[in-house]
Parts: C-alpha cells; structure tokens; sequence
C-alpha cells in the first residue's frame, strides 16, 4: 500500500489564472500560491462558467469543510445516538474517510 500524503494546508481560495485567464483553486498558506488544481472550464458546452465557478468554491472550501466535520464528529459522535444522529454521523464518518483517503 502506498504512503498516505496529507493535503496541501488551506486556507484555498478562487482565482484566474495570470497566463490563461483560467479558474483555478490555490493556496495562500504556500508562498506564491500554489496552485491545487487548474483549468475548471475545458469545454464551455459541458459546463457554464457559474458552475465551473461553483465547483471551484466548493473545491476551495474542502479544507475548512474538512476541519468543521472533524470536530463535529469528535464532540457529537459520543451522544449522536441519544440525539437521533445515528445516519447524520454514519455519512460523516463516510465523508472524512474519503477525504482522508481511508476506507469507509
């Protein structure tokens, strides 16, 4: 099994690219920032620039959404059974097992 690599640290934020004028998501935690992922919008028949744009807030959001799920689970994991939370902490569990490259 291959070396599991923590992610590149956010906060991510939405930008063009200077060149290409591209979306892409990037890093300010990385001097210069980093690019995490480019080129959002390949074929503007596939997809419209606001969902392009969509998808790459949601892209950027991931590390903030990650960190807010994690300490949800570890304060209401304990009682979620007693506050009906049972499939509410089953799909995040899910969801910070694919994010975190484990197995669900």
């Amino acid at each position: 099994m291959s070396e599991i690599v923590a992610p590149t640290p956010g906060p991510w934020i939405v930008s063009r690219g200077q060149v290409t004028g591209q979306l892409c998501v990037q890093t300010e935690a990385v001097a210069g920032g980093a690019w995490i992922c480019g080129q959002l919008l390949n074929d503007p028949a596939e997809m419209s620039e606001a969902e392009a744009e969509a998808n790459a807030r949601q892209n950027a959001a991931s590390p903030a959404l990650v960190s807010a799920l994690r300490l949800m689970v570890e304060k209401y994991e304990p009682v979620s059974r007693s506050l009906g939370m049972e499939r509410a902490m089953a799909e995040a569990r899910t969801a910070l097992a694919l994010a975190e490259y484990r197995p669900c």
